[in-house]
């Protein structure tokens, strides 16, 4: 699986739609189950996954969830993010 490449001065959230398409790209070659993306895998990057203390401070924090065909269990990735000048 390849990894998603954006630049690094997009918008914090802008990667929510990177994820998705490299989601969706995985489920259609067949890796993850269910007939519908919303049970193959999900990608949180909002309001929901950073404070307002994150987007302050360059910090950006999504949630991808995928439901692998092996081992057959949903997976929790938590993704962050900071710009050059973030306080970590």
């Amino acid at each position: 699986m390849g990894g998603v490449r954006t630049e690094r001065t997009a918008p914090l959230g802008q990667h929510s739609p990177d994820c998705r398409r490299l989601s969706a790209r995985v489920m259609a070659d067949g890796a993850l189950l269910g007939d519908k993306p919303e049970q193959a895998y999900f990608v949180r990057c909002d309001r929901t996954t950073m404070t307002q203390n994150d987007l302050d401070n360059g910090r950006m924090i999504c949630l991808v969830g995928v439901a692998p065909v092996k081992p057959a269990e949903f997976v929790i990735f938590r993704i962050g993010q900071w710009t050059g000048d973030a306080k970590v």
